[in-house]
């Protein structure tokens, strides 16, 4: 095994533990220079000793060895109590899942010099930290090579950020807003004899979804767009009873422009807001990334230990490497994204409110017969130039992620059929292989559809800002020649059509774009919602089976839920939904099979490199490293944790979205498990003779429960939690059969895990 040598200089807080040393060597206790040996030559290239700034390129060749390693410690050291403990170390153990450790050491050797330049980055951030009284010092704890316990100083905000209290604010805002509107709704519902038959929200004015969701701003988007067409119609009747010389249908028509502007606030107001939350979102995941480079430590031990890495360092690894791609060395598509929002921020929230409240105003006063000096339309200028530069800069940078986007989604299809044609129809899996590959590449399909479309939009804002620009300047000379004599119109008129073109040509466009991202979302929020229930109740081998085709009753599942308001006098819920689809042809199903096999290595760590489903992990980008780091995090998380971790990660890979609340996903509405609550107790009162809420029959009861959700002790976790966040929310309904039988079912429950006596 070849060594190398890393040189790193240390101040008197004592000698680092973070590389390991040989056999023997005891920490070094005073300021010096200490070599370490590294297996595996090359991993970390020797840096000479440099101080001064560092280009790019210096960051991967040639590193000031005091940044590379700073404020570690030897374990003799004393913690004083004001510093923040951060976690317990956590002992190394050998496991790397049947990966084969030279191919997972020569991956770690390709990219070595990118990680060097990720962690120099990581280090030089920490070092200026160190010296700002916005951050604390916190104590790390690891276990080096020789199994003895060591400290590191990391340094972390001391309170939130400036994004982050804006970010809360907003939240909490938006929770008040949507609150009340949910109330308001509940109220004109309740007043037209109609219950709510949609949303997920029962019980409460409490919101579901977010205020400024895409669903939501359709609407407004098209209100936005019908009040500037109809400005625009209203500019040009006015006067054309100008030059007719009828004044008072010329000023019956601006007064009705003028009303039309007051509507036009509302829109203003929530595009503004989507806008800015928008910003903020991307400020803060930026400030959440810089946070996370400061795992660059435990990264590097990561690549150090291989098999020998903890769970701890893992996650690190995974979100340091997150971080860095997303702040150090970005995709083109992910700046374009980023850059995209933010214009559209500086745009939306700033350049348009300011500069549209400041042409109504002129307009109000022109028509309120106020004499208006020139000066004061052009001062509006600056306002139109800026906006039309904003578009077509946003334009641009969205063509450029949808491009990407295309050409990234192309990829992953065209590499996903290579596998399956390289795949043997001979092979046990094939069958199961190809359905897998079909749900994922139907993904990959609205992918590239979705960029085509908005490729398209991102040209429409790109003409609408060069109109925009246009129509600004056009509107200076006109003011240009009222000044000087040449021509008599109001210049209100101008400054309202300068002020309408723009909403008139691309209102239309953006309320279609609108309805198609909404409609996009919906559909993928529902697919993901169906997999997510079936699979409480669905086995492994009937998931499977449907998806190679080789199940009896064919590949179509079936899921029903209820929503909108509940009804106790029904005891159910107002509105239904039923789904039935081709479990192919929903690639959350696909991706479901596919965390399977990952969650195969866990358990069992039977890595087979010519596997075709490895072989599709490294179509989505997921290296070896990166397999290893996942397997080892979802090895020390509960079993029930485990796969929706999985699907979280390969999710991020496929341009898929599956969140997770707390470790987890969401859990399905209610009306799921009350759907197997009555089918279960149905099936216990047709076959027991003990009274229906009797001991016996809730014990039985749970029984059945218990099979029909796999055995899984997490989804009977759910079904209680899910169930008494029902009963206490409808607790001041009216009761009803169904809460009664939930409500046994739920003392026996509690009653049965305390210990006490049933």
């Amino acid at each position: 095994m070849g060594t190398s040598t890393l040189v790193a200089m240390h101040g008197a807080t004592g000698a680092s533990h973070l590389s390991p040393r040989p056999p023997g060597r005891e920490c070094e206790q005073r300021p010096r220079r200490v070599s370490y040996r590294i297996p595996e030559s090359g991993f970390i290239p020797r840096a000479p000793t440099r101080k001064g700034p560092t280009s790019p390129e210096e960051l991967v060749s040639d590193i000031p060895t005091d940044r590379l390693i700073v404020g570690a410690r030897n374990d003799d050291e004393d913690i004083s109590d004001d510093q923040v403990q951060a976690s317990q170390a956590q002992p190394r153990s050998s496991q790397a899942f049947g990966m084969d450790l030279s191919a997972l050491r020569d991956r770690r050797q390709a990219g070595a010099l990118r990680f060097h330049g990720h962690y120099a980055h990581a280090r030089e951030r920490q070092r200026r930290e160190e010296h700002s009284p916005r951050y604390q010092k916190q104590i790390k704890s690891f276990v080096d090579a020789d199994g003895r316990e060591c400290h590191e100083d990391q340094w972390i905000r001391a309170g939130k950020t400036r994004v982050e209290r804006v970010q809360q604010s907003s939240t909490a805002f938006g929770k008040k807003a949507q609150g009340a509107f949910n109330e308001l709704s509940r109220l004109l519902h309740g007043l037209a004899g109609r219950p709510r038959t949609t949303g997920s929200g029962y019980g409460g004015p409490e919101g579901v979804d977010t205020l400024l969701s895409i669903a939501k701003l359709t609407p407004v988007s098209g209100v936005a767009a019908s009040v500037g067409t109809a400005r625009l119609a209203g500019m040009a009747v006015g006067a054309d009873a100008l030059r007719e010389g009828d004044a008072g249908a010329a000023h019956a028509a601006f007064a009705a422009v003028n009303g039309l502007g007051v509507l036009a606030v509302g829109p203003l107001v929530l595009d503004a807001m989507d806008c800015a939350d928008g910003a903020i979102a991307v400020a803060s995941s930026r400030a959440q990334a810089k946070a996370n480079l400061r795992h660059c430590e435990d990264a590097r031990r990561f690549l150090m230990h291989l098999d020998q890495a903890t769970p701890d360092e893992a996650q690190a690894y995974l979100l340091f490497e997150s971080a860095a791609a997303k702040l150090i060395d970005p995709t083109r598509e992910q700046r374009a994204q980023a850059n995209a929002v933010m214009l559209e921020g500086a745009k939306g929230a700033i350049v348009q409110p300011v500069g549209t409240s400041l042409a109504v105003g002129i307009q109000m006063a022109g028509y309120a017969g106020a004499a208006i000096p020139a000066p004061a339309g052009a001062a509006l200028a600056p306002f139109g130039f800026a906006s039309g530069t904003l578009d077509i800069l946003q334009g641009r940078q969205e063509q450029i992620r949808r491009i990407d986007q295309n050409a990234t989604a192309q990829r992953r299809k065209l590499g996903m059929t290579r596998v399956l044609l390289e795949t043997p129809k001979a092979h046990p899996q094939h069958a199961l292989l190809r359905g897998v590959v079909h749900g994922l590449q139907i993904r990959q399909d609205r992918l590239v559809r979705q960029a085509e479309r908005e490729e398209i939009f991102a040209g429409i804002r790109i003409f609408s800002g060069s109109t925009r620009i246009a129509s600004t300047a056009a509107g200076l000379v006109g003011l240009g020649l009222v000044a000087g004599g040449v021509l008599t119109a109001a210049t209100g008129g101008i400054v309202a059509a300068v002020a309408a073109v723009p909403a008139a040509f691309v209102g239309g466009a953006f309320v279609l774009r609108n309805y198609r991202r909404a409609k996009s979302e919906h559909k993928d929020k529902w697919l993901r919602r169906a997999v997510g229930a079936l699979a409480l109740a669905t086995s492994r081998e009937t998931w499977e089976a449907k998806l190679a085709g080789s199940h009896p009753d064919g590949r179509t599942l079936r899921a029903e839920f209820q929503e909108g308001e509940y009804l106790p006098e029904d005891g159910r819920f107002a509105g239904t939904r039923e789904m039935a689809f081709d479990v192919r042809d929903n690639e959350y199903a696909a991706l479901l099979a596919l965390a399977w096999q990952v969650q195969d290595l866990v358990r069992d760590g039977n890595h087979d490199p010519e596997s075709p489903f490895m072989k599709l992990l490294d179509v989505f980008g997921v290296d070896a490293l990166q397999l290893l780091a996942i397997c080892k995090v979802a090895s020390a998380k509960p079993a029930s944790a485990q796969l929706d971790f999985i699907q979280a990660q390969l999710a991020t890979a496929l341009g898929m979205k599956f969140p997770l609340v707390a470790g987890a996903q969401p859990k399905p509405h209610v009306s799921v498990f009350i759907g197997h609550f009555q089918d279960a107790w149905s099936e216990v009162a047709q076959g027991l003779d003990h009274e229906p809420g009797s001991s016996a029959f809730l014990s039985k009861l749970h029984d059945v429960l218990a099979a029909r959700f796999l055995g899984e002790p997490a989804t009977m976790q759910a079904f209680c939690q899910s169930i008494d966040a029902f009963l206490d929310k409808t607790r001041n309904m009216p009761s009803s059969p169904l809460a009664r039988q939930l409500g046994q079912f739920s003392r026996w429950s509690a009653m049965r895990w305390t210990g006490a006596p049933a």
